[in-house]
């Protein structure tokens, strides 16, 4: 576990800079909440992806 206020710093800039790729809710106070599905990347359709890799070949 990365811990970002425990880092190297210089004056009030970071020596590395963090990357977050992934979280994890362990404690969460609201009941009703629900994570929303992923969206699909806009403009690309189950089609175009299949023609565009049956043309790379």
């Amino acid at each position: 576990m990365l811990k970002l206020g425990e880092g190297e710093i210089i004056g009030e800039t970071p020596v590395r800079a963090h990357k977050i790729i992934k979280t994890e809710v362990i404690s969460n106070p609201f009941d009703d909440m629900e994570a929303r599905p992923r969206a699909k990347p806009q403009g690309l359709d189950d089609h175009e992806t299949n023609k565009k890799s049956k043309d790379t070949f």
